[in-house]
């Protein structure tokens, strides 16, 4: 007698003790308890799970939603979900939260202009993450000497190409990051 079977399965199909892990037409000859043969034509398709890995970067206090399950914190979580076929899908989660709004910058509050390559330059030393800026020196009178939207620009002292008088200076920045936005205000010492 011949058989004739049309299989779809996930990675693996086993017909009478014999595995297949590849999609294919193959035959088998059985022997039943009176010595005939049987022959058994099996059509098969194997559909191969799937993995997927993801890299997120999260803000302090966000999450992320994957296969039902709700992440806020940095680690890296393994889902299970069924693809389209019916067959299990692996999807790696990596997480990194950030974990302040601001990235913690310094900024200097005295600064000297004179040209000896030292503190020569006022403006923020890390911007990490920084998106747009807006940067402002003003001085006593309220009058801008130097203003800039350029993450790595710095003021060198000088205002209208002549140096600026010693004294205090005072400075408005107003940065968005990644993860939100934050002003600075405050007052900074020209020493020439």
């Amino acid at each position: 007698t011949s058989a004739l079977t049309n299989q779809t399965s996930c990675n693996s199909f086993t017909l009478n003790g014999q595995t297949y892990n590849q999609s294919g037409t193959f035959t088998q000859t059985l022997t039943n308890a009176n010595g005939c043969d049987s022959i058994i034509t099996l059509n098969l398709s194997i559909i191969h799970s799937n993995a997927y890995e993801q890299f997120l970067h999260l803000c302090k206090g966000n999450q992320v939603v994957v296969n039902n399950h709700i992440y806020t914190d940095a680690g890296i979580y393994i889902d299970t979900l069924v693809n389209a076929a019916g067959c299990d899908s692996i999807i790696t989660t990596h997480i990194e939260v950030e974990k302040s709004q601001d990235g913690g910058y310094f900024i200097a509050n005295a600064f000297t202009p004179n040209n000896d390559g030292l503190n020569d330059c006022f403006g923020i030393t890390y911007w990490k993450d920084v998106e747009e800026l807006q940067f402002l020196i003003c001085n006593r009178w309220g009058e801008v000497v130097f203003s800039t939207t350029q993450i790595w620009d710095c003021w060198n002292g000088n205002y209208k190409g002549v140096y600026a008088e010693q004294g205090t200076y005072y400075y408005y920045i107003k940065a968005r990051f990644t993860c939100g936005q934050k002003i600075y205000k405050g007052d900074i010492t020209l020493i020439r």
